[in-house]
């Protein structure tokens, strides 16, 4: 499991849904938006760090409902000279 406060990331997550937060320790995220997975507890909630529309990385942290999160799958083209 991994630490939030070391920053490391688990991977980059997309938001299937918008989710408004609830509580003090949640954190809002737009549909489509990217987030950073942080930490997995259990399988109905995640700790993400939500991407903001800039490079950095920084960005509010919180928790959001499991389901409404998939993984980004990343693909690299390589081309030869």
């Amino acid at each position: 499991m991994a630490d939030a406060a070391s920053g490391i990331c688990l991977g980059v997550y997309k938001a299937l849904y918008a989710y408004a937060s609830t509580g003090d320790d949640e954190v809002d995220m737009e549909e489509d938006q990217l987030v950073l997975l942080l930490e997995r507890s259990d399988d109905d909630w995640a700790k993400v760090r939500v991407k903001s529309a800039s490079q950095d990385l920084e960005g509010p942290e919180g928790l959001v409902p499991a389901a409404y999160i998939e993984k980004v799958r990343v693909m690299i083209a390589i081309s030869h000279p």
